[in-house]
């Protein structure tokens, strides 16, 4: 925003400077045009009031020494014609033949009563003339022409163009000057501000923006996101207190009702209402796994952890070594297909959790005599690693509300779990700025796939989720 500022403020004043000093350049270069034009014409007059006196007494040396002394003082130079066009007499550094051939119409107009000026235009210097009659009227013994190089007027325009030049750049220095240190009052606070946001969306809620010298405007910005970050910090810590007293409040209850449960169920006997009290026993289990389910779900959800590189091989193969005793006892095997080092950019902690929630649902609907299957491999950028069952599987719809809190398959038992096992998974590889995703197994099951970055794509970095 800095640069793109500047950049405009730049081309504001470059446009502005266009719009002064062209104008101004070729107004001066036409004044002095004139100036020099007009003093040319009071010369050439007086040279003529002085040359009818000389001419009609035929003393053509007088009047030599005075156009001598004049092209020598002035650096003009003086050509005087008769009547026929012949060159009487011609002083100065004018040759009085290239007045002669490209003056022709002018000096009939001068012999006729005008006083014609312009430029003649040869090779060398350009020059200015100009042109007045000897005498009036039919009495006109001749022309009188000066004419003075305009090399010493382009020099003074181009000397007047070079001091333009200097004082714009001049301008635009000052204005660099004043439009950085304007962009940085402007944007500094700015540059505050959106540090103090990207703070509080790294998870940071102590992040503030301060409030200094600056725009009023930006100031009263400022203040105001100070006050929604101190409002948004009263939320959540108010949200993450009551999940845990919550969670604590109604831990100790529901042991106690289970104990009893469980106590009643000793003491009936055959009595007919063991199943309802089995049901009641199993539905206090489940609440107690739904309350630890939320309470993990919102820590994972306030946390907003950096990312490192973790070895994902060792941690599949770990995984497999703790579950398999589980599995085994239940007729399931669970083994890895893993190649050596693979890495990924991950929360220290976070997979391990993700492959205990996808495997500990593998086995929950794998029949005895199946397998459980892990697998890693590289797609381009991205490490995936496979969790995959024999089970029964999930329709293309059920696939893509799997992850949604509290869904559970329809017609799945009690004992099922919370519905929030896949929601924390989710949660988990988002902020380890991955994702996850269940597809259809080949033959008949559920393929699970969690997709992490591959390390060295990019520096670890803070991953929003």
């Amino acid at each position: 925003m800095r640069r793109r500022f500047l950049l405009a403020l730049f081309a504001f004043t470059v446009v502005v400077l266009v719009v002064l000093e062209v104008p101004l350049a070729n107004g001066y270069r036409q004044r002095e045009r004139e100036s020099v034009i007009d003093g040319l014409e009071r010369d050439a007059t007086a040279l003529s009031a002085i040359a009818v006196g000389d001419l009609r007494q035929g003393d053509v040396g007088s009047l030599r020494v005075l156009a001598d002394r004049y092209a020598r003082q002035a650096h003009a130079g003086v050509t005087i014609f008769d009547t026929a066009g012949h060159v009487v007499l011609a002083e100065g550094p004018t040759p009085s033949s290239a007045i002669r051939s490209g003056l022709t119409a002018e000096l009939n107009r001068a012999l006729a009563g005008e006083t014609p000026s312009g430029i003649v235009h040869r090779p060398g210097p350009d020059l200015l003339y100009v042109a007045t009659p000897i005498g009036a009227g039919p009495s006109s013994l001749g022309v009188t022409v000066v004419t003075a190089p305009t090399s010493a007027l382009e020099d003074r325009v181009h000397r007047a163009w070079v001091e333009l030049g200097i004082l714009g750049v001049l301008v635009l220095a000052v204005s660099a000057a004043l439009g950085l240190l304007l962009a940085r009052s402007l944007l500094r606070p700015l540059a505050r501000l959106d540090e103090a946001v990207a703070g509080l969306q790294a998870g940071d809620l102590t992040a503030r923006a301060m409030v200094s010298s600056g725009p009023p405007e930006l100031a009263t910005l400022a203040r105001r996101f100070n006050a929604m970050a101190d409002r948004l910090q009263q939320l959540l810590e108010a949200q993450q207190a009551f999940v845990a007293d919550a969670s604590h409040q109604l831990r100790t209850p529901l042991t106690a009702l289970r104990l009893r449960l469980e106590s009643i169920d000793a003491s009936l006997g055959s009595t007919g209402a063991e199943p309802d009290v089995e049901a009641a026993i199993a539905e206090s289990h489940r609440l107690s796994r739904l309350i630890d389910g939320l309470l993990a779900l919102a820590k994972v959800e306030a946390s907003r952890p950096t990312r490192t590189v973790v070895d994902v091989a060792a941690i599949v193969d770990d995984r497999v070594q703790a579950w398999s005793p589980l599995a085994e006892e239940r007729g399931v095997v669970v083994r890895s297909r893993v190649p050596p080092a693979v890495t990924a950019l991950a929360v220290p902690g976070f997979m391990e959790q993700v492959l205990d929630n996808l495997i500990a649902n593998a086995l929950d609907v794998s029949p005895a005599r199946t397998a459980v299957e892990l697998f890693v491999e590289r797609s381009g950028d991205w490490v995936e690693v496979h969790v995959v069952d024999e089970g029964p599987g999930l329709t293309a719809a059920e696939r893509r509300r799997a992850f949604d809190r509290f869904w559970r398959k329809d017609g799945a038992g009690r004992e099922q779990g919370s519905g929030l096992g896949l929601a924390i998974v989710r949660q988990l590889v988002r902020l380890s700025g991955g994702d996850v995703e269940l597809r259809s197994a080949t033959g008949r099951g559920l393929d699970a796939v969690v997709r992490l970055e591959a390390a060295g794509r990019r520096t670890p970095a803070m991953v929003p989720g």
